[in-house]
Order: C-alpha cells, then sequence, then structure tokens
C-alpha cells in the first residue's frame, strides 16, 4: 500500500486553528477586561486626584485580638504572641468602597452640587395696621347739641362730603346771623364794608360750616337752625365720638373716619436679618384664612433704633387693600426674598453632616467609593440647600442620605490613620513560654506607644 496522502494532515489544521481561534478569544476577552478598566476609572470625579494611603509605600500588619497593635513587619503580636495578619490598606485610606448593592440597600442617595444665585428667603409675622396718614377726625369745632346722626354705628362706609351729623350750635346761629347783617351793606362801595363780609364769612368757616352752605345761608337770606358735619375722606366709620341729643363741646370728637384702601404691616426683623431687608423691596403677604391669595407689598421704612431686649427691629410694608381683606390687627405671615449673590455652590442642606467642631460631606467617586470632606458653609436657600464657600465644587456629586452610615465607617479610618502616625510595635521574635494562670504583671504588660495605661492620645505600637 503506498505511503499515506497529504489527507491525514487535516486534524493538525483543525488543531492549528483552534489554537488560533482560542487565542484570538483570549486576545479579546484581555481588551474587553482593559476597557472596562478603563472605562470604571473614568467614572471617577474629574480634576480628581486619587488620595494615597499611607499603606500605599509598604504593608503592615495587626493582631486580631488587638487591632492597635500594628508593624511594619510580620512576627506576633506583643500582649498575645498571636500570628500577626496583614492589614487591609483601606483600612488607612480617608476614602471608602463600599459594593454598590450594599450602598442601594442601605438608601444611599446622590445629588450634585449646583451652582446658582443665592437667593436668601426671610419670613416673618406682621399685624395689619391702617394708615395713620389715612385717618380723619371729625371734631365739633363750636359747641352744640346733635340733632341728627346719620353715620350712627361702627364700620359703616362712607363717601366724601357724605353729611354725618346735624349741629345746632347758639355760636353758629350767632355767626351765621352776623352774615346776614353784614351782607346788607356788601353792595356799599366801601371797602370796610366787603372786608367784614369777609371775615363774616371766615367766621363761619372756622366753625365747620362749609362753603356751599354759607352760600346758601346768603341765598336764603336767614340763618338756619343747624348746620351740617360732613366726611373730610372717603372711608369706614371707626369711632363714635357721641349720640343723638347729645352735647359736645368745642373740639369734641364726632366720629372718626378710616380709609382702607391702602394699608401697612408692622413685622420685626431680628438683627442678623436685617441685611437683607431693603427700602423698596417686595414682600409676599398671605393670611391664613385666604389660602391661595397672596398680596404684593413693598418695604417703605426700616426702624433705624433696635430694640434692645429683643434685638429686633421694626420694618413696615405698604399694601394696596381695595377689596378690604385686610382688616386692622390681622396677622399677615411675610416672606422676603433678597438675592444674597450672583452665583453660589448650593448642595442639599441634608448633605451636610455638622458635628458641632466642623461640618462634612461625603463625595461620590464612583463605583461605590465615598470620600470625605470637610466644609465651610454659608447661607440657606429658600427651597433648603446650603451654601459651600469651600470644599465642594459645581458638578461634584454629593450624598444627602445614609451619609452618617459611612460617616460612621469614615471616623474608624480616620482614627486609624491617625493612630498609625505613631512609632509601629516591633512584633515578638520568640514568644516565651507560658504557664496556665501566669503571665506579665500588669506593671510587666506592654501599653500603647507614648500612652500611659489612664488614658491620654491614642497611638499605634507597643513598648516593653
Amino acid at each position: 500500500m503506498s505511503e499515506s496522502s497529504p489527507l491525514p494532515k487535516r486534524p493538525v489544521l483543525k488543531k492549528v486553528s483552534m489554537i488560533v481561534t482560542v487565542a484570538l478569544a483570549v486576545l479579546l476577552l484581555a481588551g474587553t477586561a482593559a476597557g472596562m478598566f478603563l472605562l470604571l476609572r473614568s467614572e471617577d470625579e474629574p480634576g480628581e486626584a486619587r488620595s494615597d494611603t499611607l499603606a500605599a509605600s509598604q504593608s503592615w500588619y495587626t493582631c486580631g485580638m488587638h487591632p492597635w497593635v500594628v508593624s511594619p513587619e510580620p512576627g506576633l503580636c506583643p500582649i498575645c504572641h498571636m500570628e500577626l495578619t496583614p492589614v487591609d490598606p483601606e483600612r488607612f485610606s480617608a476614602q471608602i468602597a463600599i459594593d454598590p448593592v450594599v450602598v442601594q440597600n442601605i438608601g444611599v442617595r446622590i445629588a450634585e452640587a449646583t451652582a446658582e444665585p443665592l437667593v436668601k428667603e426671610l419670613r416673618t409675622v406682621g399685624v395689619v395696621q391702617p394708615d395713620p396718614r389715612r385717618v380723619r377726625d371729625v371734631v365739633v369745632r363750636a359747641d352744640g347739641y346733635i340733632e341728627e346722626l346719620l353715620a350712627n354705628y361702627e364700620g359703616m362706609p362712607v363717601k366724601q362730603g357724605q353729611v354725618l351729623a346735624r349741629m345746632h350750635s347758639p355760636q353758629v346761629l350767632a355767626a351765621a346771623q352776623e352774615l346776614l347783617v353784614a351782607a346788607q351793606f356788601a353792595d356799599d362801595a366801601a371797602a370796610q364794608n366787603r372786608l367784614m363780609l369777609q371775615a363774616a364769612r371766615e367766621a363761619l368757616a372756622i366753625k365747620g360750616v362749609s362753603e356751599d352752605q354759607i352760600d346758601a345761608i346768603l341765598r336764603n337770606g336767614q340763618a338756619p337752625r343747624t348746620y351740617e358735619v360732613r366726611s373730610p375722606i372717603d372711608g369706614v366709620v371707626r369711632m363714635m365720638g357721641g349720640y343723638e341729643g347729645g352735647w359736645l363741646k368745642e373740639g369734641d370728637r364726632l366720629t372718626q373716619v378710616v380709609d382702607l384702601s391702602r394699608v401697612w404691616v408692622i413685622v420685626t426683623v431680628y438683627e442678623s436679618d436685617l441685611p437683607m431687608v431693603k427700602l423698596g423691596q417686595r414682600a409676599d403677604v398671605t393670611l391664613s384664612h385666604l389660602p391661595g391669595r397672596t398680596f404684593e407689598g413693598r418695604v417703605t421704612y426700616i426702624d433705624p433704633f433696635l430694640n434692645e431686649q429683643a434685638r429686633q427691629a421694626r420694618v413696615r410694608l405698604e399694601l394696596e387693600n381695595p377689596d378690604g381683606l385686610l382688616k386692622p390687627g390681622m396677622f399677615a405671615q411675610v416672606r422676603l426674598e433678597s438675592t444674597a449673590a450672583p452665583e453660589a455652590t448650593l448642595v442639599p442642606r441634608e448633605a451636610v453632616i455638622d458635628t458641632g467642631e466642623r461640618q462634612l460631606v461625603f463625595v461620590s467617586r464612583g463605583r461605590g467609593r465615598f470620600e470625605p470632606r470637610e466644609v465651610v458653609t454659608g447661607m440657606t436657600t429658600a427651597d433648603g440647600r446650603i451654601q459651600i464657600l469651600q470644599g465642594v465644587e459645581p458638578g461634584q456629586r454629593v450624598v444627602t442620605s445614609g451619609q452618617f452610615l459611612l460617616d460612621s465607617e469614615s471616623r474608624i479610618r480616620e482614627a486609624m490613620a491617625k493612630m498609625m502616625g505613631g512609632e509601629p510595635s516591633q512584633p515578638a521574635r520568640e514568644a516565651p513560654a507560658h504557664q496556665h494562670g501566669t503571665g506579665p504583671q500588669p506593671e510587666d504588660r506592654p501599653h500603647l506607644a507614648g500612652v500611659p495605661h489612664e488614658g491620654g492620645a491614642l497611638h499605634l505600637g507597643a513598648t516593653p
């Protein structure tokens, strides 16, 4: 039989083909893994350097029973003489790495720091008051009786020129008769007669008689028994000074008329909030019994004097009140807004942890990694956000929920990192023989380097 033909070499070609295919697959998987690694690294915050840890330069070892014993070399614990185990470098890093599933389970939420105008809101309570410049006291200018009282109840709306009462006054009646006598000689060309007539008219006007009533006296040629007291402005009757048949002396108040078409709201502002209030500033006023209705006012006065006990100053708002819904004596809720800064870095208020000594936020760096940042805060906005003056830049992501769990882990790592600054303990090379119930006495036991047994600053390491 002849020697084998080239056909039997096909299995060899198949093996070569399989090897090449496997090699290509391995290369493809390696490239994919490298790409995923680069992609994951790209999730880090832009412009942030990866934090270096104390353990990056060397390895550290600790005791499982005495975690404060840390050594740069393997060996035995100087206290219990157990074998030291390697320490996870992440324990000395301020950065926290948590599995994404755990992050979701503990309810960690993230928000982005934004750069926006800083709008400060001030809320306070005020009292509605009438504008004193729109209040008129209607007084009688001559002794007399109230013959007829037309404005006979408080709150009665009146118009300017409307008759409020008809008064009988002997003084007014006498002045009217003098006016008629002076009028009889007014036709004489003598200037003195004309002056007498003018003086008689003025005498009646001083006693509260209007010009048209004086003209009516001259036209009718007789002095009337009563004269009319009229309203000087549009408004409502506020006070009643007398009743029909009553006697009023000169200067007594018959009634008071108040124009409520424009009112004041007086509010008190604390000393710390006064820089937010400016003359001409808009104010939104609401009433509890009128939900959804907002009245717009303006700041027209800021008291130059401060109440020394309450540390407050009075601020006056003026509001239009055409419908009369703002009634004097009502309490009103007042909201003032002012732009404290044209642009500021803002984060949700709940993102900041205030320890009393410092303020922290946790910045998310992707892949379940979080880094604590000490920040300097400023004002709080109307929508519950807080200004960050230092520590966080716009665009960075901060933790808004679950940060207290992160803070506890961060404190542990921070303490470990601080303790690493002490002199590391030297592990025991040879473990001395121990018998049951014996061992180093309290004065012979190792203690933390630089720290007496009673307490003090905590440093890692032990001294014999």
